[in-house]
């Protein structure tokens, strides 16, 4: 149609499509500018990215010279000892087994030592570049090495004793089901984990403690020339007790050590309420049907269950008064200690190797071990507590402790005691911070 001139408003107004005519033109274009716009942002999006440059340089690095640095000197090797080793035998996996080295040991006073080895400990040799062995090393676990040298076609010992190197180290848990679990990652020597136990026993209150609540250790170790001298010592410990902290320290007294509160009040009892592992009380002291027997008797001790070969303690220092086997006690020991008391401990697998009737004895070391000797229906341990010969019932009966500090031991105690005190605060404080990091924020 061709354009013609419209000279008026109303001419045009009447000439324009109506608004409804023009709903769908105005829908059509909106939808084509929004198809335009979509794409024009996804062309930007996809548009290719230019790498940048990179400028490669390679160069040949010389091959090194290895042959240098290897040893053509004599050079130590070390074997671990196993239970049952000899010398011969530990001598021969580390290629060291001469003749000649082998009769000098059992000829001299001092290499003479080397004859009885410890297993878990390190026996060393030092092997020339022919595979000839020129000395020999052991460091025994009371400190003191046995160095056995070639001089020519001879050989020489000598007994040395290196200085240790002492460190110390700070220990958080939790308290677990089992107590002495509780414990394990610490390496600590089985003495040091009954006496924990025996601690335990004695102030941890009728429903013993609970799991989950913390303890704090401070544990000192000992090493020469990277090899530990002896286990770990426990020099302090923070335990949760009976509504309140235990805290208790080592002292040494002579040879002997044992724990102490702060004040040097003796943290353990001059006997032991539990001298065997992994027990439980099986039977106490009172009139009970003997299960052997089917009448009627008095029980004179307490009975621990216990696995067979479980270890049994002497419960106070001592001296071994009798060993023998009865029908009733089977194999036993008896023990007698200070102002007339005794204690016997019976239905014994076996006695310790080399027990004796004289011998002194120490609070804590290994007599025997559990069995079901005698009239028993299983193992266990029958023992035993007696004043002047008469038994006596644990469960009333009053027994004496251990003394208390005093002295020269007190005053070198409390020189030690603030420093114990500063490490387990510390080792208390990372505990709650781990356990409630709230309260540090």
């Amino acid at each position: 149609m061709p354009f013609q001139f419209l000279p008026n408003s109303t001419d045009l107004a009447r000439h324009l499509p109506s608004p409804r005519a023009l709903r769908p033109w105005l829908l059509g274009s909106l939808l084509l500018s929004s198809v335009f716009t979509l794409s024009a942002y996804g062309v930007a999006e996809l548009a290719p990215v230019v790498p940048p440059e990179r400028n490669v340089k390679r160069s040949e690095l010389p091959t090194p010279d290895l042959g240098s640095t290897v040893a053509s000197g004599p050079f130590w090797q070390d074997t671990l000892l196993r239970r049952g080793d000899t010398l011969g035998s530990a001598l021969h996996r580390l290629n060291a087994n001469e003749p000649s080295l082998l009769r000098f040991v059992r000829s001299d006073a001092t290499a003479r030592e080397l004859l009885e080895l410890q297993a878990g400990r390190l026996l060393k040799a030092r092997i020339d570049e022919s595979g000839k062995v020129q000395s020999i090393s052991y460091l025994h676990s009371s400190g003191k090495r046995i160095l056995v040298q070639r001089t020519g076609n001879d050989w020489n010992a000598e007994s040395q004793t290196p200085t240790p190197f002492i460190s110390q180290r700070l220990i958080n848990g939790l308290i677990k089901e089992d107590f002495l679990t509780s414990f394990a990652a610490t390496a600590l020597n089985p003495e040091t984990l009954r006496q924990l136990d025996e601690i335990k026993q004695q102030y941890g209150g009728e429903r013993g403690i609970p799991a989950g609540q913390a303890f704090s250790l401070v544990i000192e170790t000992a090493s020469v020339d990277g090899e530990t001298l002896r286990p770990p010592r426990l020099l302090a410990a923070r335990l949760p007790g009976n509504g309140r902290l235990i805290e208790v320290f080592l002292h040494h007294q002579g040879e002997t050590g044992s724990y102490y509160f702060s004040d040097g009040r003796a943290a353990l009892p001059a006997f032991l309420s539990v001298p065997v592992d992994h027990a439980a009380i099986s039977s106490s002291f009172a009139m009970r049907l003997h299960p052997v027997l089917g009448v009627w008797l008095q029980h004179k001790g307490t009975d621990f269950a216990a696995p067979a070969g479980s270890n049994i303690y002497s419960a106070a220092a001592g001296k071994v008064s009798r060993i023998g086997t009865e029908a009733g006690y089977g194999n036993f020991v008896e023990v007698e200690h200070a102002n007339g008391m005794s204690t016997l401990y019976g239905h014994m697998q076996g006695f310790a190797a080399g027990l004796k009737t004289g011998q002194a004895v120490q609070q804590g070391d290994v007599i025997g071990y559990v069995g079901s000797t005698g009239r028993s229906t299983g193992p266990h341990l029958h023992y035993e507590i007696r004043r002047n010969g008469i038994a006596l019932n644990p469960d009333n009966t009053r027994l004496p402790s251990l003394p208390a500090l005093g002295g020269q031991n007190l005053q070198a105690f409390r020189q030690q005691l603030p420093a114990l005190l500063t490490q387990l605060q510390t080792a208390s404080q990372t505990a709650l911070a781990l356990n409630h990091p709230a309260r540090f924020e």
